[in-house]
């Protein structure tokens, strides 16, 4: 039998009443100097307070009847969504199309005991199929758990034991929406509901998941608290701690008066004299960079680990937001091995998956955020199968060299000169060792880049800071071509570039031999390939 509807928490008001504050918080600011610049309570003050206030009240009583009209219903073979004040709506999400299952929990919504539970399906919106903005922690465990379950046990049903006429007639469409008006004949959302909190249906499940054994989830592996340390120490995100400067200031400047920040700005300069001063300078914000990513990974990947139910794998982290990402291995379409340099020299990794989803946004969940290059392709083979991690074969020839090195070189020219011209010999100084960091980086671009194929799969390797070995297989490449500016094409040198539908992902090396790209091409061409077979 179908459950009873459910709503959300109804702490969902109180999230929507928050984001209207946000919206409204520019009027806020505006009374508040009004009352600072000397015009104290006057009538337009009391007006704009007065004004904030009714919106509240009326946005408070909106969200509240609309709180009252969402509810959400597990069928046989499918999860229903109705919505709506005067327009009602209905979304019916198939268990046999789901791709993915995610739990968000922002610090405030942990803080509260909720949790977001977003549903997606191949083509549907950037912001999912179903989004579940508030719901208690158990019931977006018992739901997410009522979903996996539901959606293994179609997998191992014939279809057509559970395929709905609905999906027959629109050519298996994995989602269904019907809007109209109050007499449409919708179903009625006052009818008896639960509580959205678990309820005594926490464990009951649709008709479809009945006959499939209770899942228990199967801690494959977990980061310890060492390993999680050591990543740590090697993370460094330079723009990162750039950006994290810049808002400081911005933020100073408007807050602090003018003349208070062109002193501290005047002071600084006064102790920042001299090619000592301005090296210690880049030290300490070097250091504060590492720093700051060193606390960014801890509270991003705190608690990190991965579990498998059933044949879906389900990624948890987050030490003050919790996320939870599930998903199924043969919904992965590339994985991507990424090497910082600090990283890439003591041997270590991140492995991401590309996983297909609705909408433009990358579904890239980590697969293991500090692996070691050895172990690499033993956890891929035993959680994401059919996916390799090896070196390319083709490369860049020699001839390339100079096209890869060369842009640096100019920019690096430019600065040099600018540097001379501001800073006189320090400033050549700086050039020169901006120079060949630029060199050195540009090289190992040009050692590093490359492709590689083995049967169903294409191996591309590039690096720009981070070394990147993505690996995808050929049934999900979504587009393929080889381009070329003139003078790359008389070196008889092509850039590949290929896409694939998780996340509209572009992967791409540079500069590959014209016969090394034409085997990449025979490869990927069906007819060639049905040719191959049947020699």
């Amino acid at each position: 039998m179908n459950q009873q509807p459910r709503r959300m928490h109804l702490l969902y008001v109180a999230f929507a009443l928050l984001r209207t504050v946000k919206n409204l918080a520019f009027l806020l600011v505006l009374a508040a100097v009004r009352i600072i610049s000397g015009d104290g309570l006057s009538a337009s003050v009391y007006w704009t307070i007065g004004g904030v206030l009714l919106l509240l009240l009326l946005s408070g009583l909106y969200q509240i009847a609309a709180w009252r009209r969402f509810t959400y219903q597990e069928e046989e073979d499918r999860l229903v969504i109705r919505s709506g004040l005067l327009q009602r709506r209905e979304k019916a999400i198939y268990y046999s199309r789901i791709h993915s299952v995610s739990i968000e929990q922002p610090l405030i919504q942990r803080l509260l005991g909720v949790v977001q539970l977003k549903i997606e399906t191949p083509g549907g919106s950037s912001d999912g199929d179903a989004v579940l903005e508030v719901l208690s922690s158990a019931e977006a465990e018992r739901l997410q758990g009522m979903l996996e379950q539901a959606a293994v046990s179609m997998e191992m049903r014939p279809e057509s034991s559970y395929e709905p006429a609905e999906m027959a007639a629109e050519n298996a469409d994995s989602l269904h929406n019907r809007t109209g008006d109050e007499g449409d004949g919708l179903p009625n959302s006052s009818a008896s509901l639960g509580n959205g909190r678990g309820g005594s249906g926490a464990g009951n499940f649709p008709n479809g998941a009945t006959s499939s054994p209770q899942l228990v989830p199967q801690l494959l592996y977990r980061l310890t608290t060492p390993q999680l340390l050591r990543a740590a120490l090697t993370e460094l995100n330079l723009g990162l701690g750039l950006a994290f400067i810049a808002g400081i200031y911005s933020f100073a400047g408007d807050i602090l008066p003018g003349s208070l920040v062109n002193q501290l700005m005047d002071n600084a300069r006064g102790y920042i004299t001299g090619i000592q001063a301005l090296l210690g300078a880049v030290l300490i914000g070097l250091i504060f960079a590492w720093l700051l990513s060193l606390v960014l990974f801890i509270v991003k990947y705190a608690g990190f680990s991965v579990y498998r139910s059933g044949e879906r794998l389900s990624v948890r982290y987050g030490l003050l937001e919790r996320r939870q990402f599930v998903f199924h291995p043969r919904h992965v379409q590339a994985v991507t091995v990424k090497e910082s340099a600090i990283r890439r020299w003591l041997g270590f990794a991140q492995i991401q998956l590309h996983v297909v989803s609705s909408g433009r946004d990358a579904k890239a969940p980590v697969l293991h955020p500090f692996i070691h290059r050895s172990e690499v392709q033993t956890l891929l083979d035993s959680v994401v199968p059919g996916f390799l991690y090896r070196q390319p074969e083709y490369r860049s020839p020699s001839r390339a060299l100079w096209a890869y090195v060369w842009p640096g070189l100019l920019i690096g020219g430019i600065i040099t000169a600018a540097g001379i011209y501001f800073l006189s010999m320090y400033g050549l100084l700086i050039g020169l060792v901006l120079v060949l960091v630029i060199v050195l980086l540009d090289y190992g671009r040009y050692r590093r880049s490359g492709a590689a194929l083995d049967e169903e799969r294409l191996i591309i390797a590039n690096r720009y800071v981070s070394h990147y070995t993505h690996c995808v297989l050929w049934k999900h490449i979504e587009a393929f071509s080889f381009t070329g500016s003139r003078l790359q094409r008389r070196q008889h040198l092509l850039t590949l570039r290929l896409y694939i539908a998780a996340g509209h992902t572009t992967f791409q090396t540079n500069r590959l031999e014209h016969r090394e790209a034409e085997q990449v091409s025979r490869w990927y061409s069906r007819s060639h390939r049905a040719a191959d077979r049947e020699q």
